[in-house]
């Protein structure tokens, strides 16, 4: 199945008003809008772009059906059965969908000898995709691995080891296997933008950081400049917006930014906006946002629950 047109749509958290009493709109940079989208009408999953990135992307999905059921669509994007224009499944061929099983907020993926049919050097391509695949569902937090009923301790092409718990924690987009920092620091995951074929998508990209780093000097490094090779951007950074403030207490997260966050027509820039909202999302504890524009609330609610599957952004519509 081919995409017929991309749309990149963040809905739910990010319903903007204005900033000092003016009606605002997306800039003319902005890649997301906030439309009505049916609630659940979308999922998310993870393919491959050229540049072996993992790129998230959200895909119709029935609502009524069951989480199992909708890692069943979901797969036969990751093995190639369904097809994305300009990105690749994580699997070089058509793999028989896993058995699943759904236990304690855990999902475990019992896969036949065919789980070993992936190129080896998108090994951990394939497991942070299933980690984060899986993951958006708001009921699921790790994921397990089987093989013929045996559970796996390392990933079957380079070893990598899974005696650990597999959750977001692994992080996203970090193909290092270098494990001397892990004890001493905590993985990070920060929304970027980055070009592929002519559009702009959203990408996640996660980095260590010091598990002494204070709340509010983690924050900073979401607005810190990209730094990769990958063509990934950091519109934040480029527009120079700061973290003023930081605000953490019983789920609830407060950040008050500079007036960059807003153009020469005092209208928000909902794209930079957006990116800030998806990283604060992925810390964890956090369930309640709220950001204002030197401590004026720029949000038709004081806060915003947080819900991933809640936010959708790079949608393809077929």
């Amino acid at each position: 199945m081919k995409p017929s047109k991309l749309v990149a749509v963040l809905f739910g958290t990010i319903a903007l008003v204005t900033y000092l009493s003016y009606q605002a709109y997306p800039s003319d940079d902005a890649v997301t809008v906030s439309v009505p989208v049916q609630p659940q009408s979308y999922a998310l999953v993870y393919v491959i772009d050229q540049e072996r990135m993992l790129v998230p992307i959200h895909v119709p999905i029935q609502t009524d059906e069951t989480i199992e059921e909708q890692m069943e669509v979901l797969f036969s994007y990751l093995n190639g059965k369904q097809t994305i224009d300009n990105f690749e499944p994580i699997f070089k061929k058509e793999i028989d969908m896993p058995k699943i099983e759904i236990k304690n907020r855990c999902m475990k993926f019992l896969f036949n000898d065919e789980f070993k049919e992936y190129k080896p050097e998108y090994e951990l391509q394939v497991l942070q995709a299933l980690v984060f695949t899986a993951t958006h569902f708001p009921e699921i937090d790790s994921i397990e691995l089987y093989v013929n009923q045996e559970k796996l301790a390392a990933m079957p092409q380079c070893n990598t080891p899974l005696n650990y718990k597999l959750n977001r924690a692994i992080g996203i987009n970090v193909f290092d296997s270098e494990t001397k920092h892990l004890h001493d620091t905590d993985m990070m995951t920060i929304y970027y933008t980055k070009q592929i074929h002519g559009k702009e998508y959203i990408i996640p990209r996660s980095k260590r950081v010091a598990d002494t780093l204070s709340i509010k000097n983690r924050i900073k490094e979401i607005c810190k400049d990209a730094k990769q090779n990958e063509g990934l951007e950091q519109p934040l950074y480029d527009h120079e917006v700061k973290i003023q403030d930081v605000t953490f207490k019983n789920h609830s997260l407060q950040v008050d930014v500079n007036t960059n966050i807003v153009n020469k027509h005092r209208e928000i820039n909902q794209k930079l906006v957006d990116l800030l909202q998806l990283s604060l999302a992925e810390i964890e504890g956090v369930e309640e946002i709220e950001i204002t524009v030197d401590k004026i609330n720029v949000q038709p609610r004081k806060k915003t629950i947080v819900k991933r599957d809640k936010v959708l952004y790079n949608i393809i519509v077929f």
